[in-house]
């Protein structure tokens, strides 16, 4: 069973709980968050290559012992 209803302003999706494993819910729910915010971002093509060049390189520096350890 799936049905879709759209209004004005909404979409409402509706469909059996055996349509999709929970981890795959929650995945395409976390999926339509972050298209929202994104949608509701201000931040520039460029701002966000620099955000996540920082995150990254902030990742590695937390982590790199950690993850060198299981390869070495």
């Amino acid at each position: 069973m799936l049905k879709v209803e759209t209004t004005q302003k909404t979409i409402t999706l509706s469909f059996s709980k055996d349509f999709m494993p929970p981890a795959k819910l929650s995945d395409l729910i976390e999926n339509l968050r972050m298209k929202e915010l994104l949608a509701k971002s201000q931040l520039t093509e460029q701002q966000a290559f620099n955000l996540s060049k920082e995150l990254k390189e902030n990742w590695w520096k937390n982590n790199r012992k950690e993850f060198l350890k299981e390869i070495e």
